[in-house]
């Protein structure tokens, strides 16, 4: 007597191994999709992030406002101590970020959705649209905040700046 599988023993174990595979394989699928959403948000949060950290940090050393809109700020301040002010403009565009200096373009941030600018007086109220004018000269904090979103991650992030210029 020969000793060996039958035709329905191998189907069975073909069976239970592909059973077997295809859990693991759902669990790898699962966890390589919970890793690249983890990358998706942490990139966007870093171009964010950065992107805020610098608007603060040089509206903060601004000497005057010259455009003072909803989605775009304007404002003159000396960046590199030479004495001379440089203009400086920060808006979007076509879902970038973009930092002028002077006329020249930088992009800040890609994947931006939305960029929003709110303006508070030294009373710390809500300045009301548009702000021309001498109501520039009133600006003391700019509360900015980006919506950035990277394939199906979507993250909102926000900040202020105080004013030099009071």
């Amino acid at each position: 007597m020969k000793k060996g599988f039958t035709l329905i023993e191998l189907i069975i174990v073909i069976a239970l191994f592909s059973v077997l595979m295809l859990s693991v394989s759902w669990v790898f699928v699962a966890g390589l999709r919970t890793w690249n959403s983890g990358v998706n948000r942490a990139e966007i949060r870093q171009d964010g992030t950065l992107a805020l950290e610098k608007m603060v940090r040089e509206i903060s050393q601004a000497d005057s406002f010259t455009i003072a809109h909803a989605d775009r700020v304007k404002f003159d301040a000396d960046l590199d101590d030479d004495g001379g002010n440089e203009d400086i403009t920060f808006a979007t565009d076509d879902n970038r970020l973009i930092r002028t200096v002077s006329g020249t373009s930088t992009v800040l941030a890609y994947n931006v959705q939305s960029f929003g600018l709110l303006y508070r007086d030294l009373n710390n109220a809500v300045m009301p649209f548009p702000i021309t004018g001498n109501n520039r000269d009133n600006i003391r904090v700019i509360i900015m905040s980006l919506t950035m979103s990277n394939a199906d991650e979507t993250i909102d992030l926000s900040s202020g700046a105080y004013a030099r210029n009071q």
